[in-house]
């Protein structure tokens, strides 16, 4: 593989009327394959946020195409409440608008919730799914009171009487929150849909493409006990498990994708 295949390039794109950001990596004869990142974590800002080494490492077998998903990191904020199904819609309209036909799709935590939910809704464009430490709809009930519980305090908070600066600093939504004005936050966050987390009517035992689980032994955001339930649920999957947590896929990238190398069924 040359060095300029392994050239990062950073694209920008209008899709429904929203800007999307997206980067490309690896060598066009590869197979291409659709990198969905997970959501910023209250402890790691989005703007901290650096996929390059996972794509690099990804870019030695694949053509990879990794979007900033709708709301996060730069790529604009939906203008109304959007579910799983809108987020796997853009996807597949950036797909199209690359004329890229098929992909490999591998989503990480919350994108892995995107990526089943592509898989689902475009069977005929998913080649393999790969779900890393995903998060899953058996979480439902802890997990979506959790989450709407941080959004009513992100909401109250940009209420408070506080400067600008401080509430930019305390909005970890966006990687560029330094910039949002209060219309742009309240905005983010009356977006989100139930169905965004709940992904209500999502059935795995409905995936038709290979399916590789990839776990870390100690994850504690998606436990393991969650891995065993998508073996068990989706029809043609394999488990494999990992030294590492949630987040080993970027600190152990090597580690990883040497292990869906060894896995994928092609």
């Amino acid at each position: 593989m040359n060095n300029r295949s392994l050239l990062v390039l950073d694209k920008r794109i209008t899709i429904s009327g929203l800007t999307f950001y997206y980067k490309l990596v690896g060598d066009i004869k590869n197979p291409p394959l659709v990198f969905l990142h997970g959501h910023p974590m209250p402890h790691v800002p989005a703007v901290t946020i650096d996929f390059t080494n996972v794509l690099l490492e990804f870019a030695k077998y694949f053509y990879v195409i990794a979007p900033e998903q709708i709301g996060t990191m730069r790529s604009s904020p939906a203008l109304k409440p959007i579910t799983m199904k809108d987020r796997a819609k853009i996807v597949y309209k950036l797909l199209d608008k690359l004329e890229i036909q098929e992909a490999i799709v591998a989503g990480q935590s919350y994108g892995g919730r995107v990526a089943t939910s592509f898989a689902l809704a475009y069977p005929s464009k998913v080649i393999e799914l790969i779900l890393i430490d995903s998060t899953t709809t058996y979480q439902t009930i802890k997990y979506f009171w959790l989450l709407r519980l941080r959004f009513w305090i992100y909401k109250t908070v940009i209420t408070l009487p506080l400067p600008l600066s401080i509430k930019r600093k305390l909005f970890y939504f966006s990687s560029y929150s330094k910039n949002l004005n209060l219309s742009e936050m309240r905005n983010y966050l009356t977006q989100v849909h139930p169905d965004d987390y709940d992904s209500v009517g999502l059935e795995y035992s409905d995936i038709k493409a290979p399916t590789l689980l990839i776990w870390g032994k100690s994850d504690r955001i998606t436990p393991l006990k969650y891995a065993f339930k998508l073996k068990k649920d989706i029809p043609n999957s394999i488990l494999i498990l990992v030294d590492g947590g949630h987040t080993v896929l970027y600190e152990k990238p090597h580690v990883v994708i040497k292990e869906i190398m060894r896995n994928l069924n092609n």
